[in-house]
């Protein structure tokens, strides 16, 4: 499994353990990667290469981000009322800088 770097995960951890689950697969999303179960993407690399977007509902969105917003915060496309998109910590892709 992927170590973190300077207690960050990296998207090669989270993919590790994401497609160790039932139903997860991996694919393109936006000319990175994304993880899916049954064709609905759940989490993908944003395209800055080290930032996780996970898809999560409002009141979930709306905790991690009050108990953590250093780590949790909302990517400028995720502001519409209407989208769940959360950008975690900054996971570091393989081989990228710390």
């Amino acid at each position: 499994m992927a170590k973190t770097r300077a207690g960050l995960v990296t998207y090669e951890t989270v993919r590790e353990i994401a497609l160790a689950l039932p139903g997860v697969e991996e694919g393109p999303c936006y000319g990175t990667p994304g993880l899916r179960v049954r064709g609905r993407l759940f989490a993908r690399l944003w395209e800055d290469g080290e930032t996780l977007v996970l898809k999560v509902g409002f009141d979930a969105r709306e905790m991690l981000m009050a108990a953590n917003p250093e780590t949790f915060y909302i990517t400028d496309q995720d502001r519409a009322p209407d989208r769940r998109g959360l950008a975690a910590q900054r996971a570091q892709a393989a081989g990228g800088g710390a």
